[in-house]
């Protein structure tokens, strides 16, 4: 991965006593970066700053048996083709 322009904008914040949880965003626009995990072997690619179709699917759902009490998966709820 090579960064076209902003890279010195981007900031970095670890939770404290986390493992492995870390936010990496535009100092300026508080946007989600693209990022190497602490272990250096991945990227972590926010899907919200795709442009295109990655041509792959979630595999899972992690953390699921500690979710939210009011959390109802997506396909349960009524779906809008745009905001009404």
């Amino acid at each position: 991965m090579k960064w076209l322009a902003g890279e010195t904008l981007i900031t970095r914040f670890n939770l404290p006593g986390a493992k492995r949880f870390a936010v990496w965003f535009c100092s300026r626009c508080g946007t989600r970066v693209p990022h190497k995990t602490r272990e250096g072997d991945d990227y972590l690619v926010p899907a919200g700053v795709l442009d295109q179709d990655p041509a792959m699917r979630p595999e899972n759902s992690i953390f699921w048996d500690s979710r939210s009490p009011w959390y109802v998966e997506p396909r349960e709820i009524p779906r809008f083709s745009e905001y009404s």
